[in-house]
């Protein structure tokens, strides 16, 4: 008797522990509708494995016109805050995920003397992502919200 009941309870903490790590939401997806046009913003996606940058596929107005203003820089991206460059890069190993980073661009970078390319650097204040959510794991997971799971790994 006294087996079952502690089969049973540790039974009962795996499953909150489960439900705590897949179930409980950390952070909700926005639509792209919900993107907050008040405030300086890029959507993005990442470019490559072999490039580690990130692709602009849109910002807002006042971002348009430095870019307009500057044509030879590329309208790709590197963001300031590697934690959350980190984050991002292996999240869309996981799925081809859009993001919004709310923030402002801080400098012009130049990862290349010969060539010459220029890259803008973005320093980040705030961020979501675009639903739906896509994991290549654990399908059943929410495509509304992130959860623990998506930040600190499985176990």
């Amino acid at each position: 008797m006294k087996m079952k009941i502690l089969c049973i309870i540790i039974l009962s903490f795996i499953l909150i522990y489960i439900i705590i790590k897949f179930v409980i939401p950390v952070k909700f997806s926005i639509k792209n509708e919900d993107i907050d046009k008040g405030k300086t913003y890029i959507v993005f996606e990442f470019v490559g494995a072999t490039e580690e940058y990130w692709k602009v596929i849109d910002y807002s107005d006042d971002l348009k016109n430095l870019i307009n203003k500057n044509p030879e820089i590329l309208t790709r991206t590197m963001l300031s805050d590697t934690s959350i460059e980190s984050f991002f890069y292996e999240f869309h190993i996981t799925g081809n995920n859009k993001f919004v980073c709310y923030g402002k661009y801080t400098d012009i970078k130049n990862i290349d003397e010969d060539l010459g390319v220029y890259f803008y650097m973005y320093d980040i204040k705030d961020w979501d992502i675009i639903y739906p959510i896509k994991r290549n794991w654990f399908g059943f997971l929410p495509k509304s919200y992130l959860c623990n799971a998506d930040f600190n790994g499985l176990f």
